[in-house]
Protein backbone atom coordinates (compact mmCIF):
# COMPACT_ATOMS: atom_id res chain seq x y z
CA UNK A 1 0.00 0.00 0.00
CA UNK A 2 1.07 3.55 -0.70
CA UNK A 3 1.19 6.01 2.20
CA UNK A 4 0.70 9.77 1.79
CA UNK A 5 0.80 12.58 4.31
CA UNK A 6 -2.63 14.24 4.40
CA UNK A 7 -1.90 16.72 7.18
CA UNK A 8 1.07 17.83 9.23
CA UNK A 9 1.23 20.41 12.00
CA UNK A 10 3.77 21.53 14.57
CA UNK A 11 2.69 24.11 17.12
CA UNK A 12 3.61 25.46 20.52
CA UNK A 13 0.94 25.78 23.19
CA UNK A 14 1.16 27.74 26.41
CA UNK A 15 -0.48 27.60 29.83
CA UNK A 16 -3.29 29.89 28.66
CA UNK A 17 -4.19 27.23 26.06
CA UNK A 18 -5.63 25.09 28.88
CA UNK A 19 -9.33 24.32 28.36
CA UNK A 20 -9.17 25.28 24.68
CA UNK A 21 -9.72 23.16 21.58
CA UNK A 22 -7.96 23.77 18.29
CA UNK A 23 -9.55 22.45 15.08
CA UNK A 24 -7.72 21.55 11.89
CA UNK A 25 -9.26 20.42 8.61
CA UNK A 26 -7.57 18.04 6.20
CA UNK A 27 -8.60 16.66 2.84
CA UNK A 28 -8.92 12.91 2.29
CA UNK A 29 -8.64 12.04 -1.43
CA UNK A 30 -10.62 9.33 -3.16
CA UNK A 31 -9.18 5.84 -2.77
CA UNK A 32 -7.93 6.23 0.80
CA UNK A 33 -8.43 2.97 2.71
CA UNK A 34 -7.02 3.82 6.14
CA UNK A 35 -6.10 6.91 8.15
CA UNK A 36 -3.17 6.88 10.59
CA UNK A 37 -2.88 9.62 13.22
CA UNK A 38 0.56 10.14 14.77
CA UNK A 39 0.16 12.59 17.64
CA UNK A 40 2.74 13.67 20.21
CA UNK A 41 3.62 16.45 22.61
CA UNK A 42 6.64 17.36 24.69
CA UNK A 43 7.40 17.77 27.48
CA UNK A 44 5.09 15.28 29.11
CA UNK A 45 5.73 16.30 32.70
CA UNK A 46 6.90 19.37 34.57
CA UNK A 47 10.39 18.98 36.00
CA UNK A 48 10.84 18.59 39.75
CA UNK A 49 11.56 21.76 41.65
CA UNK A 50 10.04 24.73 43.42
CA UNK A 51 7.72 25.71 40.54
CA UNK A 52 6.22 22.22 40.42
CA UNK A 53 5.91 22.21 44.20
CA UNK A 54 3.97 25.50 44.15
CA UNK A 55 1.70 24.37 41.28
CA UNK A 56 0.88 21.09 43.01
CA UNK A 57 0.05 22.94 46.23
CA UNK A 58 -2.18 25.37 44.32
CA UNK A 59 -4.00 22.47 42.63
CA UNK A 60 -4.50 20.66 45.90
CA UNK A 61 -5.83 23.83 47.54
CA UNK A 62 -8.16 24.46 44.60
CA UNK A 63 -9.53 20.93 44.31
CA UNK A 64 -9.45 20.01 48.00
CA UNK A 65 -11.17 22.92 49.78
CA UNK A 66 -12.52 22.48 53.32
CA UNK A 67 -13.68 20.03 54.56
CA UNK A 68 -11.85 17.84 52.01
CA UNK A 69 -8.52 19.45 52.85
CA UNK A 70 -8.04 17.05 55.77
CA UNK A 71 -6.24 14.72 53.34
CA UNK A 72 -4.03 17.61 52.23
CA UNK A 73 -3.21 18.49 55.84
CA UNK A 74 -2.31 14.85 56.52
CA UNK A 75 0.16 15.02 53.62
CA UNK A 76 1.68 18.20 55.03
CA UNK A 77 1.95 16.69 58.51
CA UNK A 78 3.59 13.60 57.03
CA UNK A 79 6.25 15.88 55.54
CA UNK A 80 5.27 15.41 51.90
CA UNK A 81 7.64 17.00 49.43
CA UNK A 82 5.17 18.26 46.84
CA UNK A 83 7.98 18.58 44.29
CA UNK A 84 7.87 14.75 44.03
CA UNK A 85 4.20 14.75 43.02
CA UNK A 86 3.80 14.23 39.25
CA UNK A 87 2.38 17.09 37.22
CA UNK A 88 1.63 16.23 33.59
CA UNK A 89 0.43 18.07 30.52
CA UNK A 90 -2.72 16.52 29.06
CA UNK A 91 -3.50 17.09 25.41
CA UNK A 92 -5.79 14.80 23.43
CA UNK A 93 -7.23 14.35 19.93
CA UNK A 94 -10.62 13.58 18.41
CA UNK A 95 -11.71 13.30 14.78
CA UNK A 96 -14.81 13.94 12.65
CA UNK A 97 -15.40 12.44 9.20
CA UNK A 98 -16.28 14.28 6.00
CA UNK A 99 -19.95 14.45 7.03
CA UNK A 100 -19.03 16.13 10.33
CA UNK A 101 -19.84 12.96 12.27
CA UNK A 102 -17.82 12.26 15.39
CA UNK A 103 -15.59 9.19 14.87
CA UNK A 104 -14.01 9.12 18.31
CA UNK A 105 -11.30 10.36 20.59
CA UNK A 106 -8.10 9.38 22.34
CA UNK A 107 -8.29 10.91 25.80
CA UNK A 108 -5.22 9.21 27.18
CA UNK A 109 -2.20 10.33 29.16
CA UNK A 110 0.47 9.06 26.76
CA UNK A 111 2.42 11.92 25.21
CA UNK A 112 2.92 9.91 21.99
CA UNK A 113 0.00 8.09 20.39
CA UNK A 114 -0.64 6.42 17.05
CA UNK A 115 -4.23 5.67 16.00
CA UNK A 116 -5.82 4.12 12.95
CA UNK A 117 -9.25 4.30 11.40
CA UNK A 118 -10.54 2.19 8.51
CA UNK A 119 -13.82 0.68 7.36
CA UNK A 120 -13.20 -2.54 9.32
CA UNK A 121 -11.21 -1.51 12.37
CA UNK A 122 -10.16 1.40 14.54
CA UNK A 123 -7.98 2.12 17.54
CA UNK A 124 -9.59 2.06 20.97
CA UNK A 125 -11.77 5.15 21.42
CA UNK A 126 -12.55 5.46 17.71
CA UNK A 127 -15.13 3.64 15.63
CA UNK A 128 -14.54 2.02 12.24
CA UNK A 129 -15.71 4.27 9.43
CA UNK A 130 -15.58 4.20 5.64
CA UNK A 131 -12.79 6.51 4.60
CA UNK A 132 -14.69 8.70 2.18
CA UNK A 133 -13.28 11.53 0.13
CA UNK A 134 -13.83 14.95 1.60
CA UNK A 135 -12.84 17.43 4.25
CA UNK A 136 -12.26 15.77 7.64
CA UNK A 137 -11.48 17.53 10.92
CA UNK A 138 -9.17 16.78 13.84
CA UNK A 139 -9.50 18.51 17.20
CA UNK A 140 -6.58 18.99 19.59
CA UNK A 141 -7.95 19.46 23.10
CA UNK A 142 -5.77 21.11 25.72
CA UNK A 143 -7.04 19.79 29.02
CA UNK A 144 -3.97 20.98 30.93
CA UNK A 145 -0.76 22.73 29.95
CA UNK A 146 1.25 22.85 33.17
CA UNK A 147 4.68 23.59 31.70
CA UNK A 148 5.47 27.08 30.40
CA UNK A 149 5.07 25.71 26.86
CA UNK A 150 4.52 22.41 25.09
CA UNK A 151 5.37 21.40 21.52
CA UNK A 152 2.59 19.50 19.73
CA UNK A 153 3.11 17.48 16.54
CA UNK A 154 0.32 15.92 14.49
CA UNK A 155 0.84 13.92 11.30
CA UNK A 156 -2.09 12.28 9.52
CA UNK A 157 -1.30 9.77 6.82
CA UNK A 158 -3.58 8.02 4.38
CA UNK A 159 -3.05 4.52 2.98
CA UNK A 160 -4.06 3.97 -0.63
Amino acid sequence: MEERILFSSESVLYEDSTNNTFYYSFYVPEGCKRILIDFSYSPDEMEKGDLRKEKVKACLNKYMPPPYDKELLALVWAGADFSDFPLHNLITVSIDNEKGEYIGCAHRHQSHQVHEISRDRASYGFQPDPINEGLWRIAVQCHAVVTPSVEVKTIIKGEF
